[in-house]
C-alpha cells in the first residue's frame, strides 16, 4: 500500500529471480519530497494518507506546534485547521518564494566590512583560498 500518491521507483535484483522477473519497489516519498511538491496543498487532500513522521514534518515546516506525543488523528485534525483551512495563502506564499531571486546586494565582508557586491567574484574566491 503506497502511503502518498507518489513515490521513488527503484529496480530489486533478487539473486534467484530472472531480469524478466524482476520486481520494482516503490518507495515512499519523503517528507521534504512532499514539502517541495506541495501535493498536500491540492484541494480535498486527505491528511490521512500521510504517516506521523510527514504530518509532523509539514506542521513543523509551516511552524504550527504540536506535542510530541500528539495522536495521528490530533496530527490531522491541526492540519486540517491550519493547512487545509489556509490553503490558498499557503499557496500564494510559496508562488511568491518561487519568484525571488537571490543576491548578495547588503552583504559585508565578516573581516573588511566591504560591501560584497563591490568585488568581482575572482576576489572573493582567491580571499577565501588565501585564508
Amino acid at each position: 500500500m503506497r502511503l502518498v500518491c507518489f513515490g521513488r521507483s527503484q529496480s530489486y535484483h533478487h539473486p534467484n529471480l530472472t531480469n524478466q522477473h524482476e520486481k520494482l519497489i516503490t518507495m515512499p516519498a519523503t517528507t521534504s519530497e512532499i514539502i517541495a511538491s506541495t501535493v498536500y496543498l491540492e484541494d480535498k487532500y486527505n491528511p490521512c494518507v500521510l504517516t506521523v513522521s510527514h504530518l509532523c514534518g509539514i506542521l513543523h515546516h509551516h511552524g504550527i506546534n504540536y506535542t510530541s506525543d500528539s495522536k495521528k488523528s490530533q496530527l490531522s485534525s491541526l492540519f486540517e485547521k491550519h493547512i487545509t483551512q489556509n490553503r490558498a495563502q499557503l499557496l500564494r506564499d510559496r508562488n511568491t518564494l518561487n519568484i525571488c531571486e537571490a543576491s548578495n546586494t547588503g552583504i559585508t565582508d565578516g573581516v573588511t566590512g566591504e560591501l560584497i557586491s563591490e568585488r568581482d567574484v575572482s576576489d572573493r574566491r582567491m580571499h577565501i583560498m588565501a585564508c
